[in-house]
């Protein structure tokens, strides 16, 4: 599949998109997009992983093989990856070549995203355009003054926060157009419809000291499709100029049917040298790492100066009012078919006949110019402001009835919240053994001798043993014929009162009774003593419970702070001033002393808060601010006003307070009837109409000619509100 297809590689600062480009004599076509990637420049190989990972979509979309994908790419990169000279700058130019050689990609030159959108443009129009381009970053944007066809100037801009139409306006003005600017905005990049509307809304005329648009600019937006359409286009055109585009096949033609006929159609091969980029065969393969050459894919330089002719202002073309087509007034044509069933006698046309004839049809022109004209007028009302307290009781649970009575009716909205914190332990516990075995007790005296349980033995050094139970020793007798004496004797078993190794002791050691004199009863080892032994163990200290509670105690805080943070903030309707948290019991997973490497402390806690329903809310304001001036006068909108509380005590299901009221809104204005008051009025006469409206501060006529329409649906009426 290789032929005229090959990678479009959309590159910005820190986002590639990749999409499969084919391309013949005729038509050019988009196989498949793959996903928009993040990459990092401080991430080595970062922007090779992206552009491998949204490649690999795109050939699933395009529903080709690994075989049949190509290697050739082109690349549209940030203006201000282009140096002066026209060139990658060198950084810039590194990331690529790496990325280039790790996929084995071939590269077949670059563009830049504004030139490709403004050669489209150019191209789309016939004839020079003139325009402001803003792309949209994250965190900040650049402008590009499209003067006549030709990029004049770009500037770039950083902010902090949320993106406004102001700062969009402090830039233009540091352009320092000698003329005034281009009325159209084209937006592209990280945009929606809210920056659209935010950039349509912004007041940028009639402002003091301050000239930027004669009118209101049009604001465009170009979706990622479209802008993907745009580079596809201007590189296949470049690539191969003979492409027809009035044969530019529908891009919505189905992949499958699209595959077959590349496969069965053979693409016919261009030489580099044709195109304006280097020959692709003497890229190397990835093993190898001569170096990379990527040519533009354009011979214009990325910043120039324009000299405009003398006494000429290329911004403030001619107002040619728009000719209605045909597909919109076909019944409007097909009115008049009557006329051709009408014979006309011949006329033999002079001078006076000629005048008279356009005396007679004057009328019907000027009807028909007013009938079709349109005019915008765009009102900046003053707002009417709201300011109330109210002593109120917030009650979960009652009626809406009740709100005249001063009790509003709220929700109690309760989240639980589990912390837990785990810590190692630093306290040290000794563990081990008691030693054991058997001895024989002897009895020396004539009567039998009873020895309870736990009596206590002694060795010769002092280690201490006792009877593991209660034993009884015959007496000792004597045989006087013979001279010898028998001492009683039994056996039984000792064990240390103590742990460790040293309670071990040899056979036939001899220990003595701490509570019998060795002339009554003795006793030594049978055997050796074994299994005695002594280890130092990790344990749960005093200190190691008291951190572990310090700890959780900290981290149920940072909970509670982010549950608000991530659920309350975004709650409608959320009374934040009623926020009460409950913290439950410390529950720990080891005692003091016990043997543990590690304790784990959990503690169950509650944030519970007072939340209004829109129901609610537009009852108590409504309620509440009847009585107040203006309020009758106003187009009432509850979104326009927000309610806060100042509690005095807050309970479980209740919180008594001050209820603050506060707000703005646009004053009544009948707008259908203000049309109808406007059409065929001179533009003096509506500047001294508009004058005598209540709370106009000010307003923008855009016509283009002295008199209003005349009808009132072709006057269209913009109401902003007025900042203070």
């Amino acid at each position: 599949m290789e032929g005229n297809s090959f990678w479009l590689i959309y590159i910005q600062d820190n986002s590639v998109t990749v999409s499969l480009i084919s391309s013949d004599d005729k038509k050019y076509q988009i196989l498949g997009t793959g996903s928009t990637s993040n990459w990092d420049i401080n991430i080595e190989d970062s922007l090779s992983k992206a552009i491998d990972e949204s490649l690999s979509i795109a050939s699933i979309n395009a529903n080709i093989t690994e075989d049949q994908e190509p290697s050739s790419s082109a690349f549209v990169i940030p203006p201000f990856w282009v140096g002066s000279d026209g060139k990658i700058i060198p950084q810039k130019l590194d990331i690529i070549k790496t990325a280039c050689k790790k996929l084995a990609l071939q590269p077949t030159g670059y563009l830049a995203e504004d030139d490709a959108i403004v050669e489209d443009a150019n191209s789309i129009d016939g004839f020079p355009a003139s325009f402001i381009l803003l792309h949209l970053s994250a965190q900040g944007f650049y402008l590009s003054l499209v003067y006549l066809g030709h990029i004049k100037q770009r500037i770039t801009k950083e902010y902090d926060g949320q993106f406004s139409a102001q700062l969009v306006e402090s830039a233009l003005l540091e352009l320092n157009s000698s003329s005034t600017l281009p009325p159209q905005i084209i937006i592209f990049g990280q945009t929606d419809t809210n920056t659209v509307t935010l950039l349509k809304d912004f007041p940028w005329v009639s402002k003091r000291n301050v000239e930027t648009f004669l009118h209101f600019p049009e604001i465009k937006q170009l979706t990622s499709p479209e802008i993907i359409g745009i580079f596809s286009k201007v590189i296949s055109f470049q690539m191969n100029p003979t492409i027809k585009k009035n044969n530019l096949e529908d891009e919505t033609t189905p992949v499958e049917t699209i595959k077959n006929s590349l496969e069965e159609s053979s693409l016919t091969e261009t030489t580099p040298d044709t195109l304006g980029f280097f020959d692709p065969t003497t890229l190397p393969s990835p093993d190898n790492s001569p170096e990379i050459n990527l040519t533009p894919l354009t011979d214009s330089q990325p910043n120039f100066e324009l000299v405009p002719e003398p006494n000429l202002d290329p911004f403030e073309p001619p107002i040619i009012s728009p000719l209605p087509s045909v597909s919109q007034n076909k019944k409007f044509i097909f009115s008049f078919d009557f006329l051709k069933k009408i014979r006309l006698p011949k006329l033999n046309f002079k001078l006076n006949n000629l005048f008279w004839i356009t005396l007679i049809l004057l009328p019907l022109f000027v009807f028909l110019f007013l009938f079709f004209i349109k005019s915008q007028i765009v009102f900046f009302l003053n707002p009417y402001t709201f300011n109330k307290s109210i002593p109120v009781t917030l009650k979960a649970g009652s009626d809406i009835s009740q709100i005249s009575n001063s009790i509003i009716p709220v929700e109690k909205k309760v989240f639980d919240i589990n912390s837990s914190v785990k810590i190692n332990t630093t306290g040290q516990a000794t563990i081990g053994e008691k030693s054991k075995g058997e001895i024989t007790i002897f009895n020396k005296d004539i009567k039998v001798q009873d020895i309870p349980k736990g009596s206590i033995l002694i060795d010769q050094s002092g280690k201490k043993f006792e009877l593991v139970t209660t034993v009884s020793v015959a007496a000792s007798s004597s045989n006087l014929d013979e001279g010898i004496m028998n001492l009683g004797q039994t056996k039984t078993a000792i064990i240390a009162t103590d742990i460790g190794a040293e309670y071990n002791l040899d056979s036939n050691v001899q220990l003595s009774f701490k509570d019998y004199p060795q002339s009554l009863l003795i006793a030594k080892a049978n055997s050796p003593f074994t299994g005695g032994r002594r280890d130092q163990i990790l344990a749960v200290s005093q200190q190691d419970k008291i951190n572990v509670e310090t700890k959780l105690n900290q981290q149920i805080e940072i909970d509670i702070e982010t549950k608000i943070a991530n659920d309350f903030n975004n709650l409608p309707g959320a009374i934040k001033e009623t926020i009460q948290t409950k913290k439950g019991i410390v529950d720990l997973s080891r005692e003091v002393g016990e043997q543990a490497e590690e304790i784990t402390g959990t503690i169950n806690s509650s944030v519970s808060i007072f939340v209004l329903t829109d129901e609610i809310k537009k009852t108590i304001i409504s309620t509440f601010l009847a009585t107040e001036p203006d309020f009758d006068k106003i187009e009432f909108d509850s979104t326009n006003f927000q309610i806060s509380f100042k509690p005095n005590k807050l309970d479980s299901d209740q919180g008594v307070g001050t209820l603050i009221i506060t707000g703005s809104s646009l004053p009544k204005l009948n707008v259908d009837d203000l049309k109808k008051k406007l059409t065929l009025k001179t533009i003096k006469q509506v500047d001294n109409f508009l004058k005598k409206t209540p709370r106009l501060n000010r307003f923008k006529i855009l016509n283009n000619y002295p008199l209003m329409p005349l009808r009132s649906e072709n006057i269209d009426i913009q109401i902003k509100l007025e900042t203070q």
